[in-house]
């Protein structure tokens, strides 16, 4: 959990701009199930030819987005990432179905949401940045903009509470106790007991722990 004495603390759209060609290759050793993880991100998604309205947070080069392809092929998805570099990998990756995608260069801390939009929400190994109050609002803001009835699946680092707590307090020393809502490139998982209270909190219904190894897991959630 301690950082080594030359860690130095980056803003997170620097961090990720200077690692975006590699980034692919280093999440498939980060991540020991890719494809299975994945595949259970997309999983409650379901399967029809509509043009279901699809937000993607923290999306990165977009390696969830083949997967919610396979699962509704006209899907309309907006992506949101703080790497200008990131967003274009995924533009070439994702050249032929442009017409499908919203691609937004923003923070999703900070960035409004119309109510009501989106049938789904999806975020990939993103959340682990946010300190608790950080993740309540935007989890209430994430809320406001899904359908009724619409799904928010997360993917991301959990932790047991114990480890999730000094995770905390290697944060605090380094950053302080004031939050720094995601700008900087930390990790802070959350146990999934903490995952349930603030989706609890912020409205949502129908806890599902879709998939779990080790320290990765997938779940869901309901407006």
């Amino acid at each position: 959990m301690a950082k080594s004495d030359n860690f130095q603390l980056e803003e997170m759209s620097h961090f990720f701009d200077k690692r975006a060609l590699g980034y692919d290759n280093h999440m498939r050793g980060v991540i020991r199930s890719f494809d299975p993880f994945y595949a259970a991100l997309s999983k409650p998604i379901d399967r029809t030819d509509l043009p279901v309205r699809v937000l993607d947070l923290g999306c990165g080069t977009g390696t969830e987005i083949k997967w919610i392809f396979k699962k509704a092929p006209n899907a309309q998805i907006t992506c949101v990432d703080v790497s200008v570099n990131m967003l274009e990998l995924l533009r070439v990756k994702y050249e032929q179905w442009s017409d499908r995608l919203t691609i937004m260069n923003a923070s999703y801390v900070e960035a409004d949401f119309e109510p009501d939009r989106y049938d789904y929400i999806v975020s990939a190994m993103t959340m682990h940045h946010l300190l608790r109050d950080d993740k309540l609002k935007l989890y209430k803001k994430l809320h406001s903009a899904l359908k009724p009835g619409g799904l928010y699946i997360e993917g991301d680092y959990v932790e047991t509470p114990d480890r999730e707590r000094r995770w905390l307090e290697a944060y605090k020393s380094i950053i302080g106790d004031n939050s720094a809502h995601g700008q900087y490139h930390y990790d802070i998982p959350s146990s999934i007991e903490t995952e349930r209270c603030l989706f609890e909190a912020a409205g949502f219904k129908d806890f599902q722990l879709l998939w779990q190894e080790e320290t990765n897991a997938v779940y869901s959630v309901s407006k």
